[in-house]
């Protein structure tokens, strides 16, 4: 059965994790280490979550997750990571914040380009014409 037939029921996000619920009765968590836009965003910022047929969205936080990216197992690219690392700073700006807890978040992301499997749209172009 392809995922695209799977719908996302609910889902629900805390500083942890992420756990989705989809409409045929199925459940999976992940890990927020996967997503370290979604792990250094404040409560507020994971909790305006808009759960999609397809897709969880954050407006604030400029992230989407689509359901077979996120049945997949794939993780955050590392730019949008780092991109997450500059908001985070900016948001810190005169606090006082543990910078080695912000830097082991962003060690567990892979360093490397990801593979055509990772990405969580994937394009398929019709052959050439004869």
């Amino acid at each position: 059965m392809s995922s695209y037939l799977r719908e996302i029921k609910t889902a629900r996000i805390d500083a942890t994790r992420l756990t989705v619920e989809l409409t045929d009765g199925s459940t999976f968590t992940v890990p927020l280490s996967f997503y370290p836009t979604l792990e250094l965003a404040t409560d507020d910022e994971r909790s305006a979550m808009e759960v999609r047929p397809y897709s969880l969205h954050w407006e604030s936080l400029d992230c989407d997750l689509g359901i077979e990216g996120l049945l997949q197992g794939a993780r955050e690219h590392p730019k949008l990571a780092e991109n997450a690392r500059k908001r985070f700073q900016q948001s810190q700006r005169g606090a006082r914040v543990d910078w080695q807890n912000v830097d082991a978040i962003l060690a567990r992301v892979p360093a490397t380009e990801p593979t055509h499997e990772d990405q969580t749209c994937i394009v398929r172009e019709e052959p050439p014409k004869a």
